[in-house]
């Protein structure tokens, strides 16, 4: 079959749809990525082909810094309006000659393969993203709310999505001949998602309807060796800290940069800071931390001792399996989510919104990472984990179910 995935957002979401092309192609099928001209280059690297969708995400994301997480919220609605007649034009032109089609949550995948008449199945990286009393939406930091509460959030987050996407959506599926839709987000979510998330973290609630099928995250298999002077500050000492934040970039990186080193010096340990699109290398650091850029977290992480991130579903899933304690800093969407059930499964403190981060909260927090109890846990949870293949399970359920 000619399959087509259409990942849409920064490199934490494009990257386990990579994951899951690799293992789609192992069963030999044609697998053609529909992504912003930014991952060209790694996914023809990876011997997938490549199509064009979508404009470049860093830049609303810069735009962003650490705001409030409800302002960017409402930011990334009125970024992506903007964004629907581009995408239906190059998603309609890259379902041509396809079987199938595998999206995350996007502005026109299922509308495309619904005018070709094409199956369509759509991946969620949490289940977050389905309606339940048990969690509030995304992008809302508090967690442990009453269930009427999430309930209410769930009401209103539908109908702010209706009112920002159903109109252009519809606009762009009546130029196709196609009917409108009632309500945006249960269009794009699809008839059976399949949750590509790890049970042990992030369960679908028992409150979700049937339809929704999880099967494990899809982790990019981990190839080559880390650069040697990663390796040679590696076995120069302690393992060190892994610090992080992934794709979410920072207004103020010196002023991080300097709060980290603060939190690091404090703990007596040695850190690897990975730069990332925050620009956390602008200025001079301490021997003691090294700076690293676009280094495989699955290659890194068995070699440190705490992990401190942003809460993406990739890097927690990573460090779960590396059996390494993490400090989640989360910053937007899901990442509230993922750092309350760190923080629940024991193998990790109370998460630090990005707003409250200090060099006496991250102190903090590397010493409670470091007690034998979290160390104990996240390693017996990473022996429950190594076993488990989301890239063949999510396969398997493509393939045996396409709708």
């Amino acid at each position: 079959m000619r399959i087509l995935l259409t990942p849409f957002g920064s490199r934490g979401d494009v990257q386990p749809m990579l994951a899951l092309g690799l293992g789609l192609r192992a069963r030999g099928h044609n697998v053609v990525v529909g992504a912003a001209p930014r991952y060209r280059a790694w996914i023809e690297e990876l011997g997938l082909q490549f199509h064009e969708i979508g404009g470049d995400f860093e830049p609303w994301l810069r735009q962003q810094g650490t705001r409030n997480p409800f302002s960017a919220l409402k930011s990334l609605g009125l970024y992506l309006r903007n964004e629907v007649p581009l995408c239906f034009s190059q998603t309609r032109e890259a379902v041509c000659g396809a079987d199938l089609v595998v999206t995350t949550i996007h502005l026109a995948a299922h509308s495309a393969a619904e005018a070709a008449g094409v199956s369509c199945r759509t991946i969620l990286f949490t289940p977050q993203l389905l309606p339940s009393r048990f969690h509030p939406p995304l992008a809302i930091p508090p967690q442990h709310l009453p269930l009427w509460c999430n309930r209410f959030l769930w009401w209103a987050m539908t109908r702010a999505f209706d009112l920002l996407f159903k109109g252009p959506v519809n606009r762009e599926r009546a130029k196709l001949g196609l009917p409108p839709v009632s309500e945006y987000l249960v269009h794009a979510r699809g008839v059976e998602p399949v949750v590509a998330a790890d049970s042990a973290l992030a369960p679908i609630p028992s409150d979700v309807p049937l339809g929704p099928i999880q099967t494990g995250a899809l982790m990019l298999p981990a190839v080559g060796t880390l650069d040697p002077q990663i390796e040679s500050f590696l076995s120069g000492g302690e393992p060190p800290i892994y610090v992080g934040f992934g794709s979410t970039p920072d207004k103020f990186p010196d002023e991080t940069v300097r709060l980290i080193a603060g939190a690091v010096r404090a703990s007596g340990r040695r850190a690897v800071l990975g730069a990332g699109w925050a620009g956390l290398d602008a200025v001079f650091l301490p021997q003691e931390i090294m700076v690293i850029r676009d280094t495989p977290h699955a290659l890194l992480f068995p070699h440190i001792v705490v992990a401190v991130h942003h809460g993406g579903a990739g890097t927690t899933a990573t460090a779960l399996r590396a059996g390494v304690p993490q400090i989640v800093v989360p910053h937007l969407g899901d990442q509230f989510f993922h750092g309350r059930r760190i923080r629940d499964l024991g193998v990790g403190p109370e998460p630090i919104p990005r707003g409250k981060l200090t060099v006496r909260r991250l102190g903090t927090a590397i010493r409670e990472a470091l007690e034998p109890a979290l160390v104990t846990r996240a390693r017996a949870l990473a022996g429950e984990l190594r076993d488990i293949d989301g890239v063949a399970a999510t396969t398997d359920s493509l393939l045996r179910c396409p709708r």
